[in-house]
């Protein structure tokens, strides 16, 4: 311990848990507080049940025009991230806050969830996700209480190969664990996309194997944003624009 520190074949004065050189700021960064309430995490539905095929509700709001208010298209990261026009791939039956007895008036919708969540739900330890089996487990409220005044937010899976942020509409159900950034804005978009972030978030977010995760409490809240980016919006929007196209050309 009392040995000298050699990183990459040059001596330093230590060497940090992020193999780093210690320098004069050291240590794990702070949340700030101009970044919280920004970031938030998708519905935990606590049931496969939920999740329905696009044919399949399609079909259920055709029947009845009453279940599009329980309807949603499902916004998960495996979808978003490999689908070239970044389309969700499924819908999520998703009654809110809606006690039992509003939520059995969507007759449909509330047969298969009790077929397929229920049976699920009554074998699970926690009351309140064993009570309420016809709600997701986690609504996320405060997620969209914070987007409802937005067109579109900002969508990066939990865990990607690459740092990979897309632009979705706001009239979704996100898909926990993912990541919800409430900003609709080009210059947001592409600071958050740039190599500067993306070294931000290698060094102080998680891996899952060879794979970068994003938590946003580790790497978003305590990003320290620049005072103005708005010279950034128009390389945003051609880079995002550029993107779509290349994605749908290639279709990958």
């Amino acid at each position: 311990w009392e040995g000298k520190f050699d990183l990459e074949g040059k001596d330093v004065a230590g060497i940090t848990s992020y193999l780093d050189t210690i320098t004069a700021i050291d240590g794990k960064p702070k949340v700030l507080n101009a970044n919280i309430g920004k970031a938030f995490s998708g519905n935990k539905v606590y049931g496969e049940g939920f999740v329905v095929s696009i044919e399949t509700a399609h079909r259920l709001i055709e029947k009845d025009s009453r279940n599009r208010d329980v309807l949603y298209p499902y916004a998960r990261a495996e979808d978003i991230n490999s689908r070239p026009d970044q389309s969700v791939g499924q819908w999520v039956i998703n009654f809110g806050n809606r006690s039992l007895q509003e939520a059995s008036t969507y007759a449909d919708c509330f047969q298969i969830v009790e077929k397929l969540v229920k049976p699920y739900r009554e074998q699970v330890n926690r009351a309140h996700t064993r009570e309420k089996w016809w709600l997701h487990e986690h609504n996320r409220a405060e997620l969209y209480s914070s987007i409802c005044g937005l067109k579109r937010v900002l969508f990066h899976g939990f865990t990607c190969k690459y740092l990979c942020f897309s632009f979705l509409p706001t009239n979704v159900v996100f898909a926990a664990p993912h990541v919800v950034l409430a900003f609709e804005k080009d210059e947001i978009f592409a600071l958050l996309q740039s190599t500067v972030h993306e070294v931000w978030v290698r060094k102080h977010g998680s891996t899952l194997e060879t794979r970068m995760r994003y938590p946003a409490s580790d790497v978003f809240e305590t990003f320290p944003f620049p005072e103005n980016v708005s010279s950034l919006r128009e390389c945003g929007r051609q880079y995002y624009q550029h993107r779509t196209a290349a994605m749908l050309a290639a279709q990958v």
